[in-house]
């Protein structure tokens, strides 16, 4: 054979090997992204289910449910239905940052993760229906 001809074989064989290493390493990253995924998911699940467990015995769901339920039961008497409304117009009239707070626990507590993502991302300036930026959760 040509040395020429064995160069540029020698020199398109590395060439060609280089661009598999490369098209590996992207490969075996992508695995890598893909099992890391699938374990934060049955992280989350099993963290659920921990919680679900947990929560049985609970009265966390009753305490917020009477919470937020005190001014329907007030309203529904008409001598205290401006004592419904002041209580509305009070948790109207907290901040922000403390409204996020409290559904966040809701959410928490109801095992709603998604929403109270949601209550914390309207908190923070980004539209509640837009998912946050990939990366975080």
């Amino acid at each position: 054979m040509n040395p020429i001809w064995r160069i540029l074989s020698s020199v398109i064989g590395g060439v060609a090997d280089e661009f598999e290493g490369r098209r590996r390493l992207k490969q075996t990253r992508l695995e890598a992204q893909i099992a890391q995924a699938a374990r934060a998911q049955e992280a989350e699940s099993e963290w659920d289910n921990t919680m679900a467990q947990g929560s049985m015995m609970s009265w966390k769901d009753e305490y917020w449910t009477l919470i937020f339920g005190f001014p329907l039961i007030l309203g529904a008497f008409p001598f205290w239905r401006d004592e419904a409304r002041a209580y509305v117009e009070f948790i109207e009239s907290m901040p922000d940052w403390y409204v996020g707070v409290i559904g966040s626990l809701v959410a928490a507590s109801i095992g709603w993760r998604a929403v109270g993502r949601r209550l914390l991302n309207r908190n923070q300036g980004q539209s509640p229906n837009v998912p946050p930026p990939s990366g975080q959760s």
